[in-house]
C-alpha cells in the first residue's frame, strides 16, 4: 500500500477484519494440546513449558489455506449473481488471493495516542491446540500397533497474554469447520468494503485488503472432515524485514522447519489415555 494513502480508511479496515473475528478469538476455555512422548519430552522443561511454533509455510497439511479461497470465490459468484455487487468490482476482486500482509500497529506510538496501523509482508508461525480435554479423534492420531503414543496438556487460558506481552502481533482462533459460517463471515466483509470503495485512492487498495483479510482467515477456515478436532490456533505474526533472533530450525521427514519458541507457566494437567 501507498505510504500517502488514508490512514483513517486503513485504520476502518484493521477494526472491520479484527471485528469479524471477535467470535472465534473471544472465549474463556482452557486449552489441550496433543503430542507425542518426544514432542512433550521438547515441552516440558524444569520451571515451564516450551512450545513450537511453526512457520505455517511447512505445515503438514498440504491442503491447508486452500479453503479460504474456495470459499471466497464461491461468495463472489454468488454475489455477482445476486447483483449484489456491480460486474466491475467482481471483475476486480474474484481473483484476489491471501498475500501474507498484515496490518501492524504503530510501534512508534505512544500509550495516550490512538493507535494506526501499517501493512507489512508477514510469516505466520503457528501452534496448535484443542478445545476437547479428552478427544479419542484425536488420541488415535498417536496409536502404535495396539498402544496409545501419545500426552494431552492442559494449559490455562491466559496463556496467550503472556505471548502478547513481548509480541506486537499474535492471536488466537477457533477454527470454523462450517461452510455456511465461513460464507457468512466473507460475504459480510466484501458488503462492508464495497461500500468503502468511493474513500480508497484505487482498486488496489481494495484488493490488498481483501488480500489481508483472506491471509488471516487462511489460518482461521478448515475443511468439514476436521471437524472432530476443534482446533484451537494460536499464531504469532512478524514482519519479514526484521531480523529474528529467536527463530530455530528442526528437522522431520527430510525437511528443515523454522519454527519460534515459546515459553510458558501455566499448567492445568498431563493426562495419558488407558492402553485399550
Amino acid at each position: 500500500m501507498s505510504g500517502t494513502e488514508d490512514t483513517t480508511l486503513l485504520d476502518y479496515m484493521f477494526h472491520v477484519i479484527t471485528n469479524a473475528l471477535n467470535d472465534v478469538y473471544t472465549f474463556s476455555q482452557d486449552i489441550y494440546h496433543y503430542t507425542s512422548p518426544d514432542g512433550l519430552m521438547g515441552i516440558l522443561k524444569p520451571n515451564h513449558l516450551t512450545f513450537r511454533f511453526t512457520n505455517a509455510n511447512y505445515l503438514n497439511d498440504t491442503s491447508e489455506g486452500g479453503d479460504v479461497v474456495k470459499q471466497y470465490r464461491f461468495v463472489c459468484d454468488e454475489m455477482f449473481r445476486e447483483k449484489r455487487i456491480s460486474q466491475e468490482f467482481y471483475e476486480a476482486i474474484k481473483d484476489v488471493r491471501p498475500n501474507n500482509k498484515m496490518l501492524f500497529p504503530d510501534e512508534a506510538a505512544s500509550q495516550n495516542e490512538k493507535k494506526h496501523y501499517s501493512s507489512h509482508e508477514s510469516d505466520a508461525y503457528l501452534c496448535c491446540f484443542s478445545l476437547d480435554p479428552d478427544s479419542l479423534p484425536m488420541w488415535n492420531y498417536y496409536v502404535k500397533g495396539n498402544v496409545y503414543q501419545g500426552y494431552n496438556l492442559g494449559i490455562s487460558n491466559r496463556f496467550i497474554h503472556d505471548i502478547r506481552a513481548n509480541e506486537p502481533l499474535v492471536e488466537r482462533y477457533k477454527v470454523i469447520y462450517d461452510d455456511k459460517e465461513k460464507q457468512e463471515k466473507i460475504r459480510n466483509f466484501l458488503e462492508t468494503i464495497y461500500t468503502k470503495m468511493a474513500e480508497a485512492k484505487s482498486i488496489h487498495t481494495i484488493q490488498d485488503y481483501i488480500g489481508i483479510f483472506l491471509s488471516k482467515y487462511r489460518y482461521v477456515f478448515k475443511n468439514y472432515h476436521f471437524e472432530h478436532e476443534k482446533e484451537v490456533r494460536a499464531v504469532i505474526y512478524r514482519k519479514k524485514d526484521i531480523h529474528q533472533e529467536d527463530i530455530k530450525f528442526r528437522s522431520a521427514n527430510g525437511l528443515i522447519y523454522p519454527m519460534s519458541n515459546w515459553i510458558l507457566i501455566d499448567i492445568i494437567f498431563i493426562r495419558s489415555p488407558s492402553v485399550p
